[in-house]
């Protein structure tokens, strides 16, 4: 999930406090966008739509704290590949940004699971079956639909309360080790704390 480039974020953003050079945000971004695309997205964190090559952000300001199951399966997987793997034919339905907005901003977390789209998920399952089996074990047992990150091979769910994120978690981590608990991030000082809780 955007380990490279959430790793030299969090470098500039640690040299920046480290040496005092002041710089905002704004300015360690576009210094960012020069290493990766995905680096200004990760130094400003939160919640944004991503345009270009994923360096133009738009910020979206939102109270949406739902739950988040990562699975992270010990598979390689190479984003080239799946890039390549694009055909014309998988983008004949488009992802309606404008929609998961107004469900993040309404804090719909009924709405949001259905709006998740990844256009990449069927390219990566095709190549790489092993995430498909994954995927399909994870439904079964938590019985919620799964998703895949970026190019995977990380997959995740959405629960609204802690409550049924941790029944889901507590049925993972009995079958597979690497589970992760996480939360949305929206404004940030309304978050509530993240303890996963072992039945």
């Amino acid at each position: 999930m955007a380990g490279g480039s959430s790793d030299a974020a969090a470098t500039l953003r640690g040299m920046n406090r480290l040496f005092g050079t002041g710089l905002s945000l704004d300015e360690l971004a576009e210094m960012g966008a020069e290493i990766g695309s995905d680096v200004p997205f990760c130094v400003y964190g939160g919640t944004a739509i991503a345009r270009g090559r994923g360096e133009q952000l738009t910020r979206v300001e939102h109270r949406c704290h739902m739950y988040v199951l990562l699975i992270h399966p010990r598979v390689f997987v190479s984003t080239a590949d799946i890039y390549k793997g694009l055909r014309p034919g998988d983008f004949t339905v488009r992802p309606t940004s404008e929609r998961m907005v107004a469900a993040l901003v309404d804090d719909d977390v009924d709405v949001i699971p259905a709006l998740v789209s990844n256009r990449l998920q069927p390219v990566t399952f095709g190549i790489y079956p092993e995430v498909l089996q994954l995927s399909e074990k994870v439904e079964a047992v938590t019985r919620h639909p799964v998703h895949m990150s970026g190019s995977g091979p990380t997959l995740f769910l959405l629960a609204p309360t802690i409550q049924q994120a941790n029944r889901m978690y507590n049925a993972l981590r009995g079958i597979m080790r690497d589970v992760y608990f996480s939360q949305f991030v929206g404004n940030v000082s309304s978050l509530t704390s993240l303890q996963p809780k072992s039945e």
